[in-house]
């Protein structure tokens, strides 16, 4: 018998700023493929023995997690977890979540300014 609290559990981020970053609009495979690529070329070391069986699982796992991420947020969040990785080594799912959280608390906070800094001009005015 399958335990019910079991059920609830969810094995995804629900940080408000990965959920607003979720779309319907699915990524193609080839476009997370390309993303895949360019993590391979920078982290080389970390990949480079995997088999076919093992990158097509984390090809699977990434496309799971990722599908539903715009393909843009997804390349700006690569390249950001690219430009910070100090330790060199090949980035785990949660780590590129990170990224995308982050970049969405960024625009959030950036649209916040904009709208006060609209507010402050009008009441100068």
């Amino acid at each position: 018998m399958e335990c019910e609290s079991f059920k609830a559990i969810s094995l995804y981020s629900t940080s408000k700023e990965w959920l607003s970053a979720q779309t319907n609009v699915l990524m193609p495979l080839e476009k997370l493929n390309a993303q895949l690529l360019i993590l391979q070329t920078a982290f080389p070391l970390s990949v480079r023995n995997y088999d076919e069986y093992e990158f097509k699982a984390l090809q699977s796992l990434w496309y799971e997690i990722f599908k539903n991420v715009p393909e843009e947020l997804m390349n700006e969040a690569v390249k950001r977890f690219i430009i910070t990785e100090r330790k060199g080594f090949f980035p785990s799912p949660g780590q590129i979540v990170g990224c995308i959280e982050d970049i969405m608390r960024n625009r959030e906070a950036e649209k916040l300014e904009r709208l006060l800094a609209g507010r402050l001009t009008k009441e100068a005015e």
